[in-house]
């Protein structure tokens, strides 16, 4: 334990290690200790008070901008006719940001996690459907929905065209191919994250 507790010291006063890489550093070690069913003593109390006081000590600010309607994703959709290698794929692309930004979804909710991966939790064609005055995607499991119960989202128009929900459903749907998976290239291939 002692060892230990001078590991995680090291690393922070004399390599300057972040948190995160402490941590990654003392889930190698409690893997390895677990596989060879030895005592784990990464979890106890005072590793994982070194680790709090570390975190508070060098915190972290998330860079990354917030997507907002009136700047990112907008700017996301102007620039998708430029960079897309298709019109299909503008549209495909366009779709899945617009419905996950207004549906609060996980990339894990509208893709696959690989190519030729399982493609059982991906929302299908037949999951979407459109009326005049609004779309209703039934999204089948999610990260939150571990029984895969599904939940329905109902997106109703949008004041803005360029970013409209209902507009940019009926605008993929006139292209998208009748295959299973909604969400999937125009060779049927489903979008994978």
């Amino acid at each position: 334990m002692s060892q230990l507790v001078q590991f995680v010291a090291y690393l922070s006063k004399f390599k300057n290690c972040s948190y995160s890489t402490i941590n990654s550093y003392l889930s190698g070690i409690s893997f390895f200790l677990k596989i060879h069913n030895l005592l784990d003593p990464t979890r106890a109390f005072i590793i994982q008070k070194m680790l709090c006081g570390l975190c508070r000590l060098r915190p972290t600010k998330d860079t990354r901008m917030p997507i907002t309607i009136s700047t990112v994703l907008k700017q996301i959709q102007s620039a998708l006719s430029s960079v897309a290698s298709s019109h299909f794929k503008a549209v495909l692309f366009s779709i899945m940001y617009i419905i996950t930004f207004f549906g609060f979804l996980r990339v894990s909710e509208i893709a696959v996690e690989r190519k030729n991966g399982d493609n059982n939790k991906v929302v299908l064609f037949s999951y979407a459907k459109l009326t005049v005055s609004q779309c209703e995607l039934i999204i089948p499991s999610s990260k939150t929905d571990q029984y895969a119960n599904s939940v329905s989202l109902i997106f109703t128009p949008f004041n803005d065209s360029s970013i409209c929900r209902v507009r940019a459903f009926k605008r993929f749907l006139q292209l998208c191919p009748l295959n299973v998976p909604l969400f999937c290239h125009f060779s049927g291939e489903p979008v994978s994250k």
